[in-house]
């Protein structure tokens, strides 16, 4: 009873101290899973931003190429029908309707595109009219014709008598500022969230440096259109963005990037990350950022939610897995109790058949000992019959003591009385197995053990070679009982064994096939042992094909 009040009692404190373990596990796993999902939350806004950036920078790459591309198919028409028109302005006429002709041109090309008109006069070599800024008025013909080829796109016409010379051109750098305006317009009309900006800046010098980039485009920021950045300039925690970002364009053409940036309106410095993307017909970066507090803030308000939802799936959890474990405790001990029961009385049994055959052996020792007892007295009896010429009850009689004989005969080996009787019986089986057996011995006083002891550990060790030896030749058992340095007796028994031992982590495991009624002689004969402070030891001979099992205990 006392015994299962104590272990009720650790099993409870048992239970207490796993369940306040758990409760603690639990409060740190809720708060490390929150923090991961919060992370991973907030990690798979900031993806989705920096792909969110990338379309929409793409997108806008990709609008400012097909306005370009859509001003050259326009320019092409237009200058078509400039070559037209210029057919039909006879410049033979007065200059003056020639220029005014040209003022009218000039009024009607300046609506989709902004051009340049040159009349040139052979006489003097003088331009005779143009909108052109800083034209000089005198130019050699050839000069002239070098101007001309400035432009990316130009038509032009000879007086018939090649006094008079019209050109009409645009330059590369005005369809640039064209594709600009179209782009301003498209990127002023997108719909962005507050604080999320799309920019462009220019390229001057790829090397870096001051003054490397102008500013171009920036609807949220419009005082810095026309601003030079530099590469050296750094945030407010010392990084340079403009620096990695130009690195990176030079190398992939695109660039993530983060730094420390005012916001619109308020002039805070916040955390800002940006995509950019270079657009080589025009060194024009594109480039659009989005300040990552407002990701933050998006995470702090779903995080209320979650905390919520993750302290209720805790709880349950936390119920689950303590109601688990006092089932799966409770389980535990009803198999514990049965196996621990069920093995004490296989152990129990055991030692009964034990001592029932020590009892039988001590019995055949007795009857021995009072066969030769009364050895005096069965030669006499056999005397007087062979005087008396019985010759048959001669041979009854003698052939009765014979069987006797053979049936109590007992060899005194050691001088130690059991274990001699264990070894007779033992040599016994062994000979009807067909196993030989070598006995090295020294006289050991062993009164210091229990007879049931030294019945129980002899006869287990003997068992444990015979149910274990090598089934092909050759089969052999030695055994060896000795003391060393005349404070230990050695009990040793080798036996020739083909097949490796079975071990689960330290201990053996039996071969034969009934599990429950084998197995525990070595439990036994190590119980034995440590009760005299003893130790056993087995090893197994791969080469040799030997088992050895030895004990050694302590002299007393």
């Amino acid at each position: 009873m006392k015994r299962q009040l104590k272990i009720g009692l650790i099993t409870l404190i048992f239970v207490i101290g796993v369940g306040s373990g758990l409760l603690h596990i639990h409060q740190i796993d809720r708060k490390n899973t929150y923090e991961k999902i919060n992370n991973s939350f907030y990690q798979m806004l900031i993806k989705k931003q920096e792909v969110l950036m990338k379309e929409v920078v793409n997108v806008m790459v990709q609008q400012i190429d097909i306005q370009r591309s859509r001003i050259e198919s326009e320019l092409a028409v237009i200058m078509t029908n400039i070559e037209k028109i210029l057919s039909e302005i006879p410049l033979e006429q007065d200059d003056e309707i020639n220029r005014s002709e040209l003022e009218e041109l000039t009024i009607a090309i300046e609506k989709p595109f902004k051009m340049e008109i040159i009349l040139w006069g052979r006489e003097d070599n003088q331009v005779l009219y143009t909108n052109a800024e800083d034209m000089p008025a005198i130019l050699e013909e050839q000069e002239l014709l070098n101007y001309i080829q400035k432009y990316s796109h130009y038509v032009m016409k000879y007086s018939q008598d090649r006094q008079r010379l019209v050109a009409v051109g645009i330059t590369e750098e005005m369809i640039r500022e064209h594709t600009k305006e179209v782009s301003i317009y498209d990127i002023e009309n997108m719909s962005f969230a507050k604080d999320n900006t799309i920019w462009v800046n220019e390229v001057l010098k790829y090397e870096g440096g001051e003054d490397y980039a102008r500013c171009i485009i920036d609807p949220s920021f419009p005082e810095h259109v026309g601003t030079l950045s530099s590469t050296e300039s750094m945030d407010t925690k010392g990084n340079f963005p403009y620096a990695k970002e130009l690195e990176d364009l030079k190398q992939t053409r695109e660039s993530f990037n983060t730094y420390h940036y005012p916001k619109q309106d308020r002039g805070e410095v916040e955390l800002k990350l940006s995509y950019a993307k270079l657009y080589e017909p025009y060194n024009w970066v594109v480039s659009m950022g989005v300040y990552i507090d407002d990701i933050a803030a998006l995470v702090e308000r779903n995080s209320e939610m979650l905390s919520t939802g993750l302290k209720k799936q805790s709880e349950l959890r936390l119920i689950s897995t303590l109601a688990l474990l006092i089932s799966s405790i409770s389980i535990g001990l009803v198999i514990w109790r049965y196996h621990q029961k069920k093995e004490q009385e296989l152990v129990r049994e055991r030692e009964e058949m034990l001592r029932q055959h020590c009892e039988l052996l001590e019995e055949k020792y007795e009857r021995g000992h009072t066969l030769i007892h009364d050895m005096k007295n069965h030669m006499m009896c056999l005397q007087s019959l062979m005087h008396t010429k019985a010759e048959s009850q001669f041979i009854e009689y003698l052939e009765e003591m014979n069987q006797d004989i053979e049936k109590y005969s007992y060899k005194r080996i050691t001088g130690n009385e059991i274990f001699d009787i264990i070894l007779n019986d033992k040599l016994e089986v062994m000979e009807r197995a067909n196993i030989t057996c070598k006995v090295d011995v020294e006289k050991v006083d062993l009164s210091f053990m229990s007879v049931k002891d030294r019945v129980s550990l002899f006869s287990n060790m003997f068992d444990n070679a015979i149910e274990h030896i090598s089934e092909e030749a050759p089969r052999k058992v030695k055994c060896m009982l000795y003391t060393f340095n005349e404070a230990w007796i050695i009990i040793k028994i080798v036996n020739t064994c083909t097949k490796s031992p079975k071990v689960k982590g330290k201990q053996l495991l039996t071969s034969k096939e009934n599990k429950v009624y084998h197995g525990y002689g070595m439990k036994i004969m190590d119980k034995i042992v440590k009760n005299y402070n003893g130790n056993m030891k087995w090893a197994y001979n791969v080469s040799q094909q030997e088992f050895h099992l030895v004990v050694m205990i302590p002299i007393q």
